[in-house]
């Protein structure tokens, strides 16, 4: 049977604010979405998100044989200013709890949610958010096959403890499909497939900025967040000696992010101790400022403690960076060690130095890995073919 016709119109569902920050599941939304249109599918992307003033905007983001609509929904909730200032004041695991019950709230505003989704009348709806809107999900399930991509550690967070895994037994098994983006994110479940992030081969080109030549270029682009792991970058940058850190520039992209602000003083305090001349905090960067900034570095590095397939990684290595990364998540899968890039231990930062010191010492020949690096996600992680994955997946889903 021909399942085609049922993918005319499909309704993403996403946490964040669409556009207004530069996370990697906002990248993967708007690059599957857009490769969608150009099939003919009608996307309409609805980001609902809790704030101080509630309000409603709509647009087209893109159009080709079929359209790609974005709604922003921000709804007012009493509840928002007394988690900002506790996560605020707060560090560490009740910091990250607190962050995870903020997590929790556009819950309060499912209808809403769920109207606009009956508005769009959709064939099937695609969740890209996982806890923040579990309840609308449940609801909408009832009347709509729902799908289901498991972009964050939310999911990794309850398979630790058994009593957390049988609820989450329950909280995925209204899904159609579910598609992991990590060989660790992707369950143990015969709905689950893994389907690997992908990257803009056309946009992320090295486009043949000055390098400095004095020093060997890292950069983290990286939000400033605790899974992340930037401050054991820069706590491997702390361990180098002065001959080494004399030789290299770190470049943070992501500093501006104030989601964890006492993670944020931890990094800062620890840059405070190294020569100024050894890091540039970037701030936040458009994809066109990425793309210039990896087009004057020699190597991207994501440290994190937990990753599905790193996106900026990818961006990175199509524009010939080689990936200084831990081996977490997603990662192991994009990253061949001496070949592509190198992979250290997780939570290491002295397993990190070491690996800096070596290629700053010019153990490695930079510029092959380079474009080994391009052509691995070039031949294998265009999102073309990831898109092409989805609807597949789209089609076994609704067959099942």
């Amino acid at each position: 049977m021909d399942y085609s016709h049922k993918l005319d119109s499909i309704v993403f569902i996403t946490e964040d604010i669409f556009g207004e920050s530069i996370g990697g599941v906002e990248q993967h939304i708007y690059h599957i979405a857009k490769e969608l249109a150009k099939l003919g599918k009608n996307i309409t992307i609805i980001s609902l998100k809790t704030g101080l003033v509630s309000s409603r905007k709509s647009e087209v983001i893109y159009k080709n044989k079929g359209n790609v609509i974005l709604i922003k929904l921000v709804k007012k909730n009493p509840l928002l200013k007394p988690l900002l200032f506790l996560e605020k004041r707060i560090s560490g695991n009740g910091g990250m709890l607190v962050g995870f019950l903020g997590k929790l709230l556009p819950n309060f505003h499912a209808l809403a949610l769920i109207k606009e989704i009956d508005k769009a009348s959709p064939d099937l709806i695609h969740q890209h958010d996982y806890l923040a809107n579990i309840l609308a999900s449940k609801v909408l399930s009832k009347r709509y096959p729902v799908f289901f991509t498991n972009h964050t550690g939310q999911y990794l967070f309850l398979e630790r403890y058994t009593f957390t895994r049988y609820i989450q037994r329950w909280l995925i098994n209204h899904y159609a499909a579910i598609i992991g983006p990590s060989k660790e994110l992707t369950p143990n479940d015969p709905r689950a497939t893994y389907i690997s992030n992908g990257v803009d081969i056309d946009f992320f080109q090295r486009d043949g900025g000055d390098i400095q030549e004095d020093r060997i270029v890292f950069i983290c682009p990286r939000r400033w967040a605790p899974t992340k792991g930037v401050l054991y970058l820069a706590k491997a940058l702390y361990e180098l000696d002065n001959r080494h850190k004399a030789k290299v520039k770190i470049l943070f992209a992501g500093s501006d992010s104030d989601d964890f602000p006492w993670y944020r003083d931890q990094i800062l305090e620890v840059l405070s101790k190294v020569p100024k001349e050894s890091f540039d905090l970037l701030g936040n960067l458009t994809q066109e400022a990425l793309r210039s900034y990896f087009s004057k570095s020699h190597i991207v590095v994501i440290p994190s403690l937990m990753e599905a397939t790193s996106l900026a990684a990818m961006e990175g290595m199509s524009c010939c960076l080689p990936v200084l990364s831990t081996d977490v998540g997603g990662m192991p899968e994009v990253v061949d060690q001496d070949i592509t890039g190198w992979l250290v231990a997780s939570e290491d930062h002295k397993a990190l130095a070491a690996k800096m010191t070596e290629i700053i010492d010019g153990k490695y020949d930079i510029s092959r890995m380079g474009l080994a690096a391009r052509d691995f996600v070039r031949d294998k992680k265009s999102w073309k073919g990831i898109a092409q994955a989805v609807i597949k997946t789209y089609i076994s889903g609704l067959r099942s």
